[in-house]
């Protein structure tokens, strides 16, 4: 059995969501000369891609509404 779900995020949590998913990955990120967690994000999606933080955040919102 295959089921879709569908369900639309205003702008505003979405923000919320990709800021959180960010600090999560840029505690964890290795990036030579900043100390994990201190990273400027322009920094940490120039070395990672911002589909990283785009993923996490995703991730979060669907797990919290299923």
């Amino acid at each position: 059995m295959k089921k879709t779900v569908n369900y639309k995020v205003e702008k505003d949590v979405w923000v919320k969501a990709m800021d959180e998913a960010f600090v999560k990955l840029n505690k964890k990120a290795n990036i030579d000369g900043f100390r994990p967690g201190k990273a400027p994000r322009n920094i940490f999606e120039k070395k990672y891609g911002k589909q990283e933080i785009i993923f996490e955040a995703a991730d979060k919102l669907i797990n919290d509404k299923y």
